[in-house]
């Protein structure tokens, strides 16, 4: 995950882009020339007054620069809050929205701790630190300008010292921004392990517990935070060696300033106001030069941030598109449900082996067909490809006679109801868990509820907005599972349609079980595919398929499939 080298330009260009493109960040910019130069107007008026004698008509120039040193400073603030908040909401979104539309094996092979460190960490940096940092980058950077003009302005010949201090401050700053910048992508990079290990320990903290594993647990916590401190106090250890150079640096031009200004002052060739000027930003030679090096350094490193989110935004394999008009489907799609599965070869990833290997079926419309077959033999996996979470390696799915990978992903999953073997809840109440785009009334939302067996305990709750806690932690394994029945009830069609069953009832006592088989049987008039671990569940279906090894070994009856299996 951690890259080496400078952030490319492409990347200060997609944030800018982000951010407004040239319209925004010329404002922002122009802002903060205005602010940063009213105030060095400020100074020389200052310089100028006590020069000449502090006359009492000078008071009114001088605050009438103040009024203008504030209103600008209160302008440059609230333009670097909108751009910078603009740039921070458009990334974030676009990362978002790829992580949303990503490809299922993204999240096979990405660790749950760098996209929270995408969402969290990152994201925290592109809201509140990035933009401070950008302007104060510009501010320090015209600050150290405004110091050396000034210097000038006492004698010209200061250049002669001023170059080899800027050549010798270059050579630090090239040693030590390639530095500081590896150290925090460092700690960044550091960052990740530690969110992963803290987020499967609170999912497996009873795990741990039962096993014993309290010490384990805490000391592997214990050995990633130190390795991301120890980047973190080498970066800091950094700072304080360009901070001690800087300020021997800074000492000899306040000196040489001194010196020749009271010279030239006491020669009554530059006034003592100015001398009293550059002395004074001469002073800050140091403290500037410090921060425009630390500035930077964080630039630098927040916008690794930057580049780190764009990486998912323009890097992360999508699905395919969501909708694409098909001549072949109508409002009704899919009226029958008649499947063809034709030599479909699947594999979820290049490199690995094939799951499904030339499987053939036919499904007639109305169909109730059961799947058993080893752990590991493509049982889950068939049903993977109807949803189209993978995309087969050959072959062709067709449903009503339209090819599944010719049409949107929303058009196909929209069109099928799922019972998956856990329940898949969400937090928020009752009624956002069975009708997440509030597209039914609420008196068809207790006609499924009582249709499941819910209604008595989600009145007991409080109702259709009865609060659903994080996982489904206040209902049980079964309520949640006839939840899960409701809401496929809701997206039922009146004829056709497909309701696919991934072993929903495995987990479930037999009570449930049979509440859940009673309502399949009598309110879905669809073709029905069920995963199932009990024979009973499929003795009265219409046909069971066999997988094994990736492939269908027998399709027919249960009845027959029996007779098959008794002999061997």
């Amino acid at each position: 995950e951690r890259r080496s080298g400078a952030v490319s330009w492409q990347v200060y260009g997609a944030y800018a882009k982000a951010c407004g493109g040239v319209p925004a960040v010329g404002a922002f910019l122009g802002a903060v020339a205005i602010s940063e130069g009213s105030r060095n107007f400020s100074d020389a008026w200052l310089a100028h007054w006590s020069g000449t004698g502090g006359s009492s008509s000078g008071l009114g120039i001088y605050a009438l620069a103040a009024v203008i040193c504030l209103v600008t400073g209160i302008t440059y603030s609230t333009c670097r809050v909108f751009v910078g908040q603009r740039g921070s909401r458009v990334l974030h979104e676009r990362c978002l929205h790829a992580l949303l539309r990503a490809h299922m094996s993204f999240f096979d092979l990405t660790p749950n701790g760098q996209i929270l460190n995408r969402l969290a960490e990152d994201t925290n940096i592109l809201d509140y630190n990035l933009p401070q940092t950008m302007s104060a980058n510009f501010i320090w950077f015209w600050r150290a300008a405004s110091i050396v003009v000034v210097c000038m302005l006492v004698g010209w010949y200061l250049i002669i010292l001023m170059v080899p201090m800027f050549v010798l401050y270059a050579r630090l700053a090239k040693r030590y921004l390639p530095a500081t910048r590896d150290l925090r992508r460092l700690d960044a990079a550091a960052r990740s392990p530690i969110f992963s290990h803290f987020s499967e320990s609170m999912q497996g903290v009873s795990t741990i517990r039962a096993m014993q594993q309290q010490e384990r647990a805490l000391h592997t916590n214990m050995t990633r935070l130190e390795s991301q401190m120890e980047a973190y106090y080498l970066s800091n250890t950094a700072a304080r060696w360009l901070s001690l150079r800087l300020q021997f640096n800074g000492t000899i031009l306040v000196g040489a300033v001194s010196i020749l200004g009271i010279f030239l002052s006491t020669n009554k060739q530059v006034s003592a106001g100015l001398v009293g000027l550059a002395i004074t930003y001469a002073l800050r030679l140091t403290d500037t030069l410090n921060q425009v090096n630390r500035e930077s350094a964080d630039r630098e490193t927040q916008m690794v941030s930057v580049e780190r989110v764009q990486n998912y935004v323009t890097s992360v394999k999508q699905e395919a598109p969501l909708r694409i008009a098909h001549p072949s489907m109508g409002t009704n799609w899919p009226s029958s449900g008649n499947i063809q599965v034709d030599r479909v070869v699947m594999r979820y990833r290049d490199g690995l082996p094939v799951v499904l290997n030339g499987i053939c079926l036919e499904i007639k419309a109305g169909e109730r067909v059961g799947i058993v077959g080893r752990t590991g033999c493509g049982k889950s996996s068939f049903l993977s490809t109807l949803l189209r979470l993978v995309e087969l390696e050959s072959g062709s799915i067709t449903v009503d006679d339209v090819d599944i990978s010719q049409i949107g992903l929303h058009d196909l999953r929209s069109k099928v109801a799922m019972i998956p073997q856990d329940p898949a809840i969400l937090t928020g109440s009752v009624r956002f868990n069975l009708d997440p785009f509030g597209a039914k009334s609420e008196e068809e939302l207790w006609q499924v509820l009582e249709k499941s067996q819910l209604k008595p305990r989600i009145e007991s709750a409080g109702g259709l907005d009865s609060k659903v806690e994080e996982g489904g932690g206040n209902y049980s394994v079964g309520e949640l599972q006839l939840l899960c029945l409701a809401r496929a009830l809701l997206r039922r069609q009146e004829t056709g349609g497909l309701l696919l069953l991934d072993e929903a009832t495995s987990a479930l006592d037999q009570e449930t079980d049979q509440t859940i088989q009673k309502v399949i049987r009598s309110d879905f008039n669809c073709t029905i595919i069920t995963i199932a671990h009990r024979i009973q569940t499929l003795m009265d279906y219409d046909k069971v398929a066999v997988f094994e090894g990736g492939k269908v070994v027998e399709f027919d009856s249960p009845q027959d499939c029996q007779t098959v299996a008794r002999p061997q």
